[in-house]
């Protein structure tokens, strides 16, 4: 899926990452559009219901957190070292 269709609901986040910071910290949130249709204390729980109320449709699910987590992997643990091109 590319990002575009995610921009509003990564904006929606964004903006409001105080509030839900005060409210949410370390939950997984669903957004969709420009609103957040709660928090759960797994992303399993949040896909699941995102997929309940919004079936076929893109929503965001993020974890609530002061900053963001990067993952960081080396090609050879994805496998992209041994990649043929």
């Amino acid at each position: 899926m590319p990002i575009q269709e995610l921009e509003k609901e990564i904006l929606y986040f964004e903006q409001h990452r105080e509030d839900l910071l005060k409210q949410h910290q370390g939950k997984f949130v669903l957004i969709k559009g420009d609103q957040c249709f709660g928090a759960y204390d797994t992303a399993e729980n949040a896909y699941q219901e995102g997929a309940r109320k919004f079936p076929g449709e893109a929503i965001l699910i993020r974890q609530v957190l002061q900053e963001d987590l990067v993952n960081e992997m080396p090609a050879f643990c994805t496998g992209l070292l041994y990649a043929s091109f």
